[in-house]
């Protein structure tokens, strides 16, 4: 692939059989984005010259939330943003399938919901099933449940109760976008 940057061609080639690209066309130029892991929303790398960009689709995002009020107070703020709920889940088993079924970018979990298992687990599955990263949005933050969730290699940790901004901010940083 080569891809036009600020006047310089830059060839391209990735030979790892994993991940999605996202190249976004902006005033200066093109520039790329790896987003690791198995491609888990079916989008296919982007060429240069299509002029299309993943940045134009909106981030695609579970909401995992036993708490109706919580989870709708997220879900506003994700909308806000331009982003897009694909779905909604209270429990583990719930989270890993629709995780499965909805394929999202990114999953906002909170940690202490309804079911056997927490989210936690449900995030590490997630992950090493799918590749998709959480956010949690959790009160239980302590140094032992932070360990535990490195292995889902979390996009970020926000602490309830939470302002707009911190969302904002989190998943800015996970995208690049916002």
């Amino acid at each position: 692939m080569t891809i036009q940057m600020n006047a310089t061609t830059h060839n391209f080639t990735d030979t790892r059989p994993y991940g999605r690209f996202g190249i976004r066309d902006g005033s200066r130029g093109f520039s790329v984005t790896h987003y690791p892991g198995p491609v888990a929303t079916g989008r296919t790398l982007v060429e240069a010259d299509q002029c299309e960009t993943l940045a134009d689709q909106p981030l695609r995002v579970m909401v995992v939330e036993d708490e109706a009020l919580i989870a709708m107070d997220i879900e506003m703020i994700l909308e806000g943003l331009g982003m897009e709920i694909v779905c909604r889940a209270t429990s583990a088993a719930d989270a890993v399938e629709g995780a499965r079924k909805y394929s999202p970018d990114c999953v906002t979990m909170d940690i202490n919901i309804h079911g056997e298992r927490d989210g936690v687990s449900a995030a590490i599955e997630i992950y090493e099933r799918f590749g998709i990263r959480s956010v949690f949005v959790s009160a239980f933050g302590n140094a032992e449940t932070r360990e535990r969730g490195a292995r889902a290699h979390p996009v970020g940790w926000i602490s309830k109760p939470f302002e707009a901004d911190e969302i904002a901010r989190v998943l800015g940083d996970f995208t690049g976008d916002i």
